[in-house]
Protein backbone atom coordinates (compact mmCIF):
# COMPACT_ATOMS: atom_id res chain seq x y z
CA UNK A 1 0.00 0.00 0.00
CA UNK A 2 1.30 3.35 -1.04
CA UNK A 3 0.90 6.20 1.43
CA UNK A 4 -0.37 9.80 0.09
CA UNK A 5 0.24 13.05 1.85
CA UNK A 6 -1.07 16.59 0.33
CA UNK A 7 1.07 19.60 0.05
CA UNK A 8 -0.91 21.84 1.63
CA UNK A 9 0.02 25.52 0.89
CA UNK A 10 1.48 27.62 3.73
CA UNK A 11 0.40 31.01 4.34
CA UNK A 12 4.11 32.63 3.18
CA UNK A 13 3.23 30.45 -0.04
CA UNK A 14 -0.32 31.84 -0.66
CA UNK A 15 1.20 35.58 0.25
CA UNK A 16 4.40 35.52 -2.33
CA UNK A 17 2.20 33.10 -4.93
CA UNK A 18 -0.77 35.59 -4.83
CA UNK A 19 1.46 38.96 -4.61
CA UNK A 20 4.03 37.79 -7.66
CA UNK A 21 0.97 36.69 -9.95
CA UNK A 22 -0.75 40.11 -9.39
CA UNK A 23 2.39 42.00 -10.09
CA UNK A 24 3.04 40.35 -13.31
CA UNK A 25 -0.68 40.36 -14.52
CA UNK A 26 -0.53 44.47 -13.66
CA UNK A 27 2.73 44.94 -15.35
CA UNK A 28 1.28 43.22 -18.59
CA UNK A 29 -2.23 45.23 -18.09
CA UNK A 30 -0.38 48.68 -17.59
CA UNK A 31 1.61 47.22 -20.59
CA UNK A 32 -0.77 46.73 -22.79
CA UNK A 33 -3.01 49.81 -21.79
CA UNK A 34 -0.35 51.90 -22.72
CA UNK A 35 0.28 50.25 -26.09
CA UNK A 36 3.48 48.15 -25.66
CA UNK A 37 2.90 44.91 -26.69
CA UNK A 38 6.47 43.56 -26.86
CA UNK A 39 7.77 40.90 -25.14
CA UNK A 40 9.61 41.90 -21.92
CA UNK A 41 6.84 44.14 -21.27
CA UNK A 42 3.58 42.36 -22.34
CA UNK A 43 4.23 38.67 -22.46
CA UNK A 44 7.09 37.57 -20.12
CA UNK A 45 5.45 39.09 -17.27
CA UNK A 46 2.08 36.83 -18.79
CA UNK A 47 4.26 33.97 -19.27
CA UNK A 48 6.20 33.77 -15.51
CA UNK A 49 3.60 32.54 -13.93
CA UNK A 50 2.51 30.10 -16.46
CA UNK A 51 6.27 28.87 -16.88
CA UNK A 52 5.81 27.91 -12.71
CA UNK A 53 3.09 26.10 -12.57
CA UNK A 54 3.78 22.77 -14.18
CA UNK A 55 6.70 22.97 -11.22
CA UNK A 56 3.88 23.06 -8.19
CA UNK A 57 4.01 20.52 -5.65
CA UNK A 58 1.40 19.11 -5.46
CA UNK A 59 1.26 16.04 -3.22
CA UNK A 60 3.62 13.17 -1.61
CA UNK A 61 3.31 9.59 -2.44
CA UNK A 62 5.59 6.84 -0.02
CA UNK A 63 6.10 3.95 -2.68
CA UNK A 64 8.73 0.94 -1.72
CA UNK A 65 12.32 2.48 -2.31
CA UNK A 66 11.33 6.16 -3.11
CA UNK A 67 9.06 9.17 -2.25
CA UNK A 68 7.28 10.42 -5.13
CA UNK A 69 6.99 14.07 -5.60
CA UNK A 70 3.46 14.75 -7.09
CA UNK A 71 4.18 18.00 -9.49
CA UNK A 72 0.74 19.17 -11.72
CA UNK A 73 1.88 17.07 -14.88
CA UNK A 74 4.50 14.71 -13.39
CA UNK A 75 6.02 13.16 -10.57
CA UNK A 76 9.29 13.53 -9.43
CA UNK A 77 10.93 10.74 -7.59
CA UNK A 78 13.21 10.77 -4.69
CA UNK A 79 15.03 7.18 -4.11
CA UNK A 80 15.60 6.76 -0.45
CA UNK A 81 18.26 3.81 -0.74
CA UNK A 82 20.62 5.23 2.24
CA UNK A 83 18.11 7.30 4.15
CA UNK A 84 20.46 8.02 7.24
CA UNK A 85 17.49 10.24 9.37
CA UNK A 86 13.97 11.86 8.46
CA UNK A 87 13.16 14.51 11.15
CA UNK A 88 10.36 17.34 11.14
CA UNK A 89 11.97 20.60 10.79
CA UNK A 90 10.10 23.71 10.47
CA UNK A 91 12.48 26.00 11.14
CA UNK A 92 14.96 25.30 8.10
CA UNK A 93 13.99 27.96 6.09
CA UNK A 94 14.82 30.49 8.52
CA UNK A 95 17.83 32.49 7.57
CA UNK A 96 18.58 30.43 3.89
CA UNK A 97 19.94 31.70 0.92
CA UNK A 98 18.29 30.61 -2.85
CA UNK A 99 20.71 29.16 -4.75
CA UNK A 100 18.75 28.62 -7.67
CA UNK A 101 14.81 27.80 -8.14
CA UNK A 102 11.81 28.52 -7.00
CA UNK A 103 11.30 31.39 -3.67
CA UNK A 104 7.37 30.83 -3.49
CA UNK A 105 5.53 31.04 -6.72
CA UNK A 106 3.38 27.82 -6.47
CA UNK A 107 6.13 26.08 -4.59
CA UNK A 108 9.53 26.21 -2.60
CA UNK A 109 11.58 24.22 -4.86
CA UNK A 110 15.29 24.29 -5.94
CA UNK A 111 18.32 24.85 -3.98
CA UNK A 112 19.27 26.21 -0.64
CA UNK A 113 22.07 27.08 2.04
CA UNK A 114 21.98 27.48 5.36
CA UNK A 115 24.69 27.45 7.97
CA UNK A 116 23.06 24.14 9.63
CA UNK A 117 22.48 22.13 6.65
CA UNK A 118 25.00 23.57 4.05
CA UNK A 119 23.68 23.27 0.76
CA UNK A 120 20.19 21.59 0.14
CA UNK A 121 17.07 20.67 -2.35
CA UNK A 122 13.49 21.79 -1.01
CA UNK A 123 10.75 20.21 -2.97
CA UNK A 124 7.46 22.22 -0.73
CA UNK A 125 4.89 24.58 -0.47
CA UNK A 126 4.05 24.68 3.99
CA UNK A 127 6.92 26.13 6.02
CA UNK A 128 5.33 24.79 8.94
CA UNK A 129 5.40 21.13 7.76
CA UNK A 130 9.10 20.75 6.70
CA UNK A 131 10.44 17.36 7.07
CA UNK A 132 14.63 17.35 6.18
CA UNK A 133 15.61 14.12 4.96
CA UNK A 134 19.27 13.32 4.64
CA UNK A 135 19.88 10.48 2.15
CA UNK A 136 23.49 9.73 1.83
CA UNK A 137 25.72 12.78 1.56
CA UNK A 138 22.33 14.96 0.07
CA UNK A 139 19.78 16.63 2.21
CA UNK A 140 16.08 16.76 0.80
CA UNK A 141 13.60 19.08 2.19
CA UNK A 142 9.43 18.48 1.60
CA UNK A 143 6.42 19.26 3.34
CA UNK A 144 3.68 16.65 3.76
CA UNK A 145 0.53 17.78 5.22
CA UNK A 146 0.77 14.88 8.27
CA UNK A 147 4.06 15.38 9.14
CA UNK A 148 4.75 12.89 12.08
CA UNK A 149 2.00 10.51 9.96
CA UNK A 150 5.17 10.83 7.02
CA UNK A 151 7.73 10.41 9.07
CA UNK A 152 5.73 7.22 11.00
CA UNK A 153 5.21 5.52 7.22
CA UNK A 154 9.06 5.83 6.00
CA UNK A 155 9.82 4.28 9.74
CA UNK A 156 7.31 1.16 8.59
CA UNK A 157 8.57 1.31 4.83
CA UNK A 158 11.88 0.35 6.59
CA UNK A 159 13.86 2.67 3.93
CA UNK A 160 16.78 3.52 6.33
CA UNK A 161 19.59 2.18 6.24
CA UNK A 162 20.37 0.17 9.45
Amino acid sequence: MNASYKANWGRPLVLISTAATLICLGVAVFSWQRGSHGFLRFWLPLLLPFSALPFMVCGYRIVPGAIMVRRLFWETEIPLAGLASAEPDPEIMKGCLRLFGNGGLFSFSGWFWNRRHGIFRVIATNTRDMVVLKIGRKTIVVSPDRPSEFLAALEGKGSRDE
